[in-house]
């Protein structure tokens, strides 16, 4: 058994033990590497700061990191941890963290994150031992919306021009939505108008139909079903991973668009 940083092992091998160790999980994962190299980079994946198991030149388990300044903390965040299902329950991602932390230390990082599903117990509770705790609670949705008043005008913008400090809730985007990964994605931004008066914002990657943010103004019910509305007319079908469960707002306007909640997730965190 051999621990390694996974810039020293194929791509493919890690697709491999992904797959293996996703084939039954709680929900379908997507199984193009392609998707996930993407998905990596917009993260912004240190492969020198992920690490994995090797045996016999198999990878049979493995963390993911990405890495990147969040506010005043240094974070890496853990984007993928998997073992190979016959590896399972041996404290291999423990054993990865011991080799880890001492490296990421190194480096600066001062906090650890990941998110995972809050049914998943037996991962949750390996997390807690590292010493993680849960500090976020999200709701994630799919469906076709359901509009329940006129959409109103939309204008797109590019990144360069959002002001981001203005947009509201920039602290309850989970990592994948934050306005630095959502500058490496396919994504594309709007703002909402009102008789030419800004009412909201949104970033949607139209292809997927994958909504990383939406945000009103003014926090009413009108406001949110207008912009729900705006949001159906450019993408009637669309997914909404990690919304925040102190957005109540938010989150009665999801409801009332009629789409599925269908999975939950905690935020973990760790000082190192």
């Amino acid at each position: 058994m051999k621990l390694v940083s996974l810039n020293e092992v194929p791509f493919a091998l890690v697709m491999d033990c992904f797959k293996k160790a996703f084939a039954n999980y709680f929900v379908k994962m997507p199984t193009d590497p392609l998707y996930y190299q993407k998905r990596f980079e917009v993260a912004n994946v240190r492969y020198d700061l992920s690490y994995g198991v090797l045996i016999e030149n198999q990878l049979i388990a493995f963390v993911i990191h990405a890495v990147d300044q969040r506010n005043l903390d240094f974070v890496a965040f853990n984007t993928g941890t998997g073992v190979d299902p016959p590896f399972q329950r041996q404290g291999m991602i423990q054993h990865i963290y011991e080799h880890a932390l001492p490296i990421l230390r190194a480096h600066g990082v001062n906090k650890l994150r990941l998110e995972v599903i809050q049914d998943n117990a037996a991962a949750i509770r390996c997390y807690q031992k590292i010493g993680m705790s849960v500090i976020r609670d999200y709701r994630c949705f799919k469906g076709t919306i359901e509009a329940r008043t006129k959409p109103l005008n939309h204008q797109s913008i590019i990144w360069e021009n959002i002001q981001w400090s203005q947009i509201p809730h920039q602290e309850f985007q989970s990592w994948d939505h934050h306005c630095y990964c959502l500058a490496r994605g396919q994504y594309q931004f709007y703002h909402t108008f009102d008789q030419g008066i800004p009412q909201g914002f949104f970033a949607i990657n139209r292809a997927q139909g994958y909504l990383a943010q939406a945000e009103v103004f003014s926090e009413s019910p009108k406001s949110w079903d207008q912009m729900f509305a705006s949001i159906g007319q450019i993408c009637p079908d669309i997914k909404i991973n990690n919304v925040d469960s102190r957005l109540k707002s938010k989150l009665s306007a999801i409801q009332r668009a009629q789409l599925n909640n269908t999975v939950d997730q905690y935020e973990m965190e760790m000082v190192i």
